[in-house]
């Protein structure tokens, strides 16, 4: 066998924010006598990370040197450590704490417990709390991070003051019911989906809501008595000062082959949202009878609808050979990351109208299409994960592909329309054929047909209509490929 030149990773990471991370991290262990620190640095509109600093670092080209351990260790405790010792030891210096270790996150919390109460409505903004240094709650006596108290505050000052008094009142005026919900939209439990490594697993470190008692609930409300992860907490952070978006944190930006090209396609953009993403998809193929029709009658009149146009003029078999390939080859040239589509797509159609491989021909429209429509509802259905799917993001995903695949049959309709403005009375096209340029092969073309014998029964338009019905499929893989090209 061959071998492959493999893909080349390009990362989030920045150079220089990188450095600068590691500068004051060393800085700040030196001045406080840490041991054990990080620094993450995400951009909140799109996850990606720029920066992860720990205080325990390793050399990547020499992983398992002895010189690495020393980063923890002292050298009498290395030269004292069996190999199996030693295994342990190196596989806590490989962890990345970052992603790998859980902790209690403290104060860091006490932004997303004041944010629960304002997004239910349970806070307004002008609340005033007096700390007086400690809740009694129950049996327990909590005190504040200032033991004697900081007096009349308001809601702001509750954050910037650090004020665990005002948290506890915050969280008691909340309940543990709205308290826990909103941990768990935080994402507070879950594993992020990073792609990296050994994330932590942290469901069984939250308090649930039907187990919390007063006291879970006081010391939760600023960030005790649970634990998370740091990638948890900063992902968390981002949506907390982004509008509400909750993005995946990610490392990896691209996938290039070794010629460059960028190969890293949408189900790595969002594997998350495939499976609503093609049952949106299949949804619309089935509701074109439903959604287009209306649509059609609406923006034509009666005497456009009964338009004759030329019979198509007859296609050479030289013509029906040399379309698809040359269809293969300027997509390769042009639009390489719409080839797994229309690469089947014109190799399928040079299988038929070469009239040499009858056999394959029929295999590839009967047999062959059938198993892999069988083996894409399995993957679709095993994509559709109650947890993802059941979503409000499944449900703007519908409501926007709706949206689009209305948009796309009126604009289809109305620049058949305008074409007409400047064609002569014997050329002119009729407009029901604008709604088969979406690329629902061929139940827009149907559609054409079936409502053009409503209202001439001797009007055939499902051939002039399955031109613009392919044309919609090339011309969506293209732009899907040129979009694919420009985000990543």
């Amino acid at each position: 066998m061959e071998p492959e030149n493999g893909k080349t990773v390009v990362t989030t990471i920045d150079s220089n924010i990188q450095k600068l991370a590691e500068d004051q991290l060393s800085k700040f262990e030196k001045k406080y006598g840490s041991k054990g620190s990080s620094i993450l640095v995400m951009n909140p509109n799109n996850g990606e990370i720029y920066a992860m600093a720990n205080s325990i670092s390793y050399n990547l080209e020499s992983p398992r040197d002895d010189k690495n351990l020393l980063k923890k260790y002292s050298q009498s405790q290395v030269n004292k450590m069996s190999e199996k010792e030693k295994t342990k030891a190196f596989n806590e210096i490989w962890k990345n704490p970052i992603v790998s270790n859980a902790f209690e996150p403290g104060s860091t919390y006490k932004p997303f417990t004041v944010a629960a109460g304002l997004e239910e409505g349970i806070l307004k903004g002008n609340e005033t709390y007096y700390c007086d240094g400690y809740q009694k709650v129950g049996p327990h006596t909590i005190h504040c991070s200032h033991r004697s108290g900081h007096g009349l505050i308001t809601l702001s000052q509750s954050i910037s003051l650090s004020c665990n008094d005002a948290l506890m009142q915050i969280a008691a005026k909340e309940g543990k019911n709205v308290f826990a919900r909103y941990q768990k939209n935080f994402n507070f439990g879950n594993k992020t989906g990073i792609d990296l490594p050994g994330e932590a697993q942290t469901a069984s470190l939250l308090h649930d809501a039907k187990d919390m008692t007063a006291a879970d609930l006081a010391t939760s409300s600023f960030g005790q008595s649970f634990n998370c992860s740091m990638i948890q907490m900063g992902s968390a952070f981002c949506s907390l000062i982004n509008g509400g978006n909750y993005y995946k944190p990610h490392v990896v930006k691209q996938l290039r082959s070794s010629n460059g090209e960028v190969v890293i396609l949408s189900s790595k953009l969002a594997p998350n949202l495939m499976g609503a993403i093609a049952v949106s998809a299949y949804s619309y193929m089935a509701l074109v009878p439903v959604i287009q029709p209306p649509i059609m009658r609406l923006l034509t009149t009666k005497h456009e609808r009964v338009i004759r146009m030329k019979p198509p003029r007859a296609v050479s078999h030289t013509e029906k050979v040399i379309f698809p390939i040359i269809g293969l080859l300027l997509t390769c040239f042009l639009v390489p990351s719409g080839l797994p589509l229309l690469g089947m797509l014109f190799f399928g159609n040079l299988l038929k109208e070469s009239g040499v491989t009858r056999r394959l021909a029929n295999t590839a429209s009967g047999p062959l299409i059938d198993t892999i429509t069988i083996l894409l509802g399995l993957t679709v259905g095993a994509s559709t994960q109650a947890s993802e799917f059941l979503t409000f993001d499944s449900i703007k995903i519908f409501a926007l592909g709706a949206l689009s695949f209305i948009i796309a049959t009126a604009s289809g309709v109305l620049f058949v329309k305008l074409f007409n403005l400047f064609l002569k009375k014997d050329n002119k096209i009729n407009p029901l054929i604008g709604n088969a340029g979406v690329s629902a092969v061929p139940d827009s073309a149907r559609i054409s047909q079936v409502i053009g014998l409503e209202y001439d029964p001797t009007n055939y338009l499902l051939m002039h209509a399955m031109g613009p019905n392919v044309a919609g499929v090339i011309g969506s893989a293209v732009a899907a490929g040129i979009l694919l090209g420009f985000l990543m």
